[in-house]
């Protein structure tokens, strides 16, 4: 069977893109190994709870601006919204699951289930996927499937064959149900990121002892990267530091460490863990000499098992390498979405969550498939008007946009003035390293950005938070020099929105900072 685009598995990236292939009218079939949409969310988190914000009361009406804070729904032009759901904050993922399978039923998104893809092969200009009972060719091949292949430490050696679970191999339901079997146990969970916290908080009221070895991860709400430990798993925290017999500690992935297993032949119930290093030291003392359970909690990486060929990885192999158009830097019409995109912004945004992909995978069918005809371009007229024009909408869009909301410092809107038109040009959600896509004909672009800045200009405004960070979210103007040969820009100058407590930019002085802006940029001339 031959289909021009095929996409593996049917997470939330996919139905994204299906919902993008249905609304143009692009030859497409997704491939999903189980029955259902989104099976992740039927096995995981353990503890059933996303950390995926569902604010659903924000005091606004402004649809684009309530898709700042609901971190779930997928993008459509129905207003099919997660939120609509469920007003719980952090939400069971029950609801997710049921969420997308709605969406793929009421989009008609093309979908065959049960079909595992066992390998597959290049030939000439084709894929070809072999499955469990069929055979599939395409043009376009785009992987869908996730983080999907559990991820161990290298510097980790566990001896004599001994079964150790990872965060993966727990059942949600048998976990919970049998939680109590951790009674008076000491655990030691070996990850440091936020399934060790979440384990951690449900195993703490029942275990003597409950100790996070990790690479010693930064907090959430100090690097304002989502992929950092959450706010949500803090109560940990205080029986730590606290003082109350658990503990979080540090590993130096330089150190080579044993996991060893000690028997009583006097008992058949007796099994304790010994964590060591490479000399068989102990790596605790005292209490903390044997443990009764060991899980890690170190994540998933890219699986890439299938490929009968190449595909280069990057960051310890746990994304494939790709470039601005998220294609296979060594595999031609090679691609990859979902949370597979996050090696573009890998720690410095959210491309690699729900809220942020689903704004790059409307760019990445822009990009790749509808040769840019769905792109919306906004014209400002040559006269005098054209400054308050160009100034309200930049001022909506920093107090509503949800797109340089979620992918902060990642995506931004263009301007620029077109000789040709006579005409200021402005385009809403594109990304500077493509900015030669739209074959821009002129010397100077404009770039509208939120960032969490560098400066401390404003922080005494901020509540007296500059203990914790001074690094808040403010709109950000650059004014460029672009050279189309060779794809390049430089700063000219920048003008940057004083932060603002709750992230609203509306009072008026903000407006006319902008409003002389404009007028500086000279773009009419």
């Amino acid at each position: 069977m031959y289909y021009d685009n095929i996409i593996l598995g049917c997470g939330p990236a996919a139905l994204q893109l299906g919902y993008y292939f249905e609304k143009q009218n692009i030859s497409y079939i997704i491939l999903e190994k189980t029955d259902t949409c989104g099976s992740f969310f039927t096995k995981y988190p353990i503890s059933n709870n996303l950390i995926s914000l569902n604010k659903k009361y924000t005091g606004e009406e402004n649809k684009d601006f309530n898709l700042r804070h609901d971190w779930n729904s997928l993008l459509n032009d129905e207003d099919f919204l997660f939120s609509d759901l469920t007003d719980e904050l952090y939400p069971s993922a029950e609801y997710l699951h049921t969420y997308l399978n709605e969406f793929s039923k009421r989009f008609n998104i093309k979908i065959k289930f049960n079909e595992t893809v066992i390998k597959v092969d290049k030939e000439k200009l084709q894929y070809k996927l072999i499955t469990n009972d069929n055979i599939y060719y395409c043009s376009k091949l785009i992987v869908a499937t996730g983080l999907s292949k559990p991820y161990y430490p290298k510097n980790i050696t566990v001896c004599n064959s001994i079964k150790i679970n990872h965060y993966s191999d727990l059942n949600k339901i048998h976990f919970i149900e049998n939680i109590k079997k951790y009674t008076n146990k000491k655990v030691l969970l070996i990850g440091g990121g936020n399934s060790s916290y979440e384990l951690a908080n449900l195993l703490e009221k029942y275990c003597s002892n409950v100790i996070i070895l990790g690479s010693g991860k930064k907090l959430s709400i100090v690097s304002h990267y989502v992929g950092d430990i959450r706010s949500v798993y803090l109560p940990f925290l205080d029986s730590f530091y606290l003082k109350s017999l658990n503990g979080i500690d540090k590993l130096d992935k330089n150190v080579t460490c044993l996991i060893t297993l000690e028997n009583d032949l006097n008992s058949i119930n007796y099994k304790k863990y010994k964590f060591g290093n490479k000399l068989n030291e102990d790596y605790y003392h005292g209490k903390l000499a044997h443990f009764d359970d060991i899980i890690f909690c170190t994540g998933w990486k890219f699986d890439n098992e299938i490929f009968n060929f190449k595909v280069s990885t990057i960051n310890n192999d746990k994304y494939p390498e790709i470039n601005e158009l998220y294609e296979s830097v060594n595999n031609k019409n090679l691609y990859f979405i979902g949370s597979l995109m996050h090696s573009r912004d890998f720690k410095k945004g959210s491309g690699g969550f729900i809220h942020g992909f689903r704004y790059l995978i409307k760019l990445f069918t822009q990009l790749n498939f509808d040769s840019f005809k769905n792109i919306k371009e906004i014209l400002f007229t040559g006269n005098m008007d054209c400054y308050t024009q160009l100034a309200k909408h930049i001022f909506y869009r920093i107090n509503y946009a949800s797109s340089l909301y979620q992918l902060y410092g990642n995506m931004c809107d263009i301007f620029y003035y077109d000789n040709t038109k006579k005409s200021i040009i402005y385009i809403h959600d594109w990304k500077l390293d493509c900015v030669k896509y739209l074959n821009i004909n002129t010397k100077y672009i404009n770039c509208l950005f939120l960032e969490y800045g560098e400066e401390e200009t404003y922080i005494n405004k901020l509540g007296g938070f500059s203990k914790w960070n001074p690094k808040f979210l403010h709109p950000r103007i650059y004014m460029l020099t672009y050279d189309s040969k060779s794809n390049s820009t430089d700063i000219i100058d920048r003008v940057i929105i004083e932060e603002d407590l709750i992230a609203d930019f509306s009072a008026d002085q903000n407006y006319n900072k902008i409003y002389q802006t404009i007028k500086m940029c000279n773009l009419i001339i």
